[in-house]
């Protein structure tokens, strides 16, 4: 029994009967049983594909065939696949992949952290990808994707590097207001590619000064994601001048942009609480003298002190009190809040409503009522009555 290779590179012998003949060291032959010989390559390779022949040497000849398919996982080609590239903003990119394995790997691609594509002009599932007009959102890495059912897969990461000129990421002026002493902090954002270079990024103040010839500011820049910038100015309010505008500026190959900022002076006030109290004043006047009535005058916490009631007749005989209840027009007080006095034989009775500058009168057991201003000259028109 003998078994022959035919390849591409013509029919080699391999073994007769259990001798192995080849000089590939990876073949051997076992006979498992007298009608059984096993044949075995160890560690197979793309070269061992091919028709396997096991002949019998009989008369007539007995001969098997066998077809050896070796498949092999994917691999990509560095070398003649596309590296990290860089472009201007509107140009065209092309990206390669090539891919080699048995069977042939199927590529596609995607964008890392899941990004859609833009401006493609092909089918994802080719080994080319083609980009036409770019933006800067078409920044960012790039992933093909090898496969053809035999594991594992392979994939090769192509970064795409889009310049463009700054844009500022706040257009409007930012305003603050702050209070003298203190520290005013401005966040100039931008997205960039390149990024600036060293004076690329100025701060300036009213009039053009460069800010950074201050010995009370400082500035920071830090980077906060692909092409966005950040740019922090710090200053101390000390002086007049350090209130005003401020402007960002921000410069690359591409071209510019500018943020403008605005600090304003808050200026401290105090304030001046008054408290108001209230004082009960009593006086009383002896009979046959001509004075006016004595009188109890209430100054609510809560309004303007009001000057008493002096009601107008000829001879007071007993002391007439301004009560601090307060009664409804048109209704008659309750006797325990009434203070009445004689005069002339007749009953005259008055009432206070400290909270509406009211007053009653009684006469002839009639009800007046009247809403005054607390001036003299009003109030002898009232009890002139």
């Amino acid at each position: 029994v003998a078994w022959i290779y035919k390849g591409s590179g013509g029919r080699t012998v391999l073994t007769m009967g259990t001798k192995v003949v080849t000089r590939n060291t990876r073949v051997s032959i076992a006979q498992d049983n007298p009608n059984a010989w096993v044949l075995t390559i160890s560690g197979v390779t793309k070269k061992d594909q091919g028709v396997y022949m096991c002949q019998i040497n009989s008369k007539p000849a007995t001969k098997e065939f066998a077809f050896l398919r070796v498949q092999v996982p994917p691999s990509i080609d560095d070398a003649t696949s596309s590296a990290d590239v860089t472009v201007n903003v509107g140009e065209d990119v092309t990206l390669r992949c090539d891919a080699h394995g048995d069977p042939q790997p199927t590529v596609t691609w995607r964008r890392e952290g899941g990004k859609p594509f833009n401006n493609t002009r092909t089918v994802h599932e080719s080994k080319v990808l083609s980009l036409s007009s770019v933006t800067p959102s078409s920044s960012g890495a790039y992933l093909c994707i090898a496969s053809n059912d035999v594991p594992p897969a392979v994939s090769k990461r192509i970064l795409v590097t889009v310049n463009f000129e700054p844009k500022m990421l706040t257009k409007r002026i930012m305003s603050q207001r702050m209070v003298r002493g203190g520290y005013a902090t401005m966040d100039c954002r931008f997205r960039a590619e390149p990024l600036p270079s060293e004076g690329g990024i100025t701060w300036r103040r009213d009039g053009g000064m460069d800010i950074a010839q201050v010995n009370t500011t400082t500035i920071n820049t830090n980077k906060e994601s692909m092409g966005t910038y950040v740019s922090r100015l710090t200053v101390r309010l000390l002086r007049d001048q350090d209130f005003g505008s401020y402007r960002c500026i921000v410069r690359n190959k591409l071209g510019q942009g500018e943020t403008n900022f605005r600090v304003m002076e808050t200026r401290t006030t105090s304030t001046t609480t008054t408290s108001t109290t209230t004082t009960t004043t009593t006086t009383t006047v002896e009979p046959g003298i001509h004075q006016w009535p004595p009188v109890i005058t209430h100054y609510p916490p809560f309004r303007t002190p009001q000057p008493p009631f002096y009601p107008f007749y000829n001879e007071p005989s007993t002391t007439t009190t301004v009560s601090q209840n307060r009664y409804i027009a048109g209704e008659e007080p309750p006797e325990h809040s009434m203070d009445s006095s004689q005069q002339n034989g007749h009953t005259f009775t008055s009432y206070f409503g400290s909270s509406s500058s009211s007053v009653w009168c009684s006469i002839w057991h009639m009800w007046w009522w009247r809403s005054t201003v607390l001036t003299s000259s009003l109030l002898h028109s009232v009890w002139s009555l």
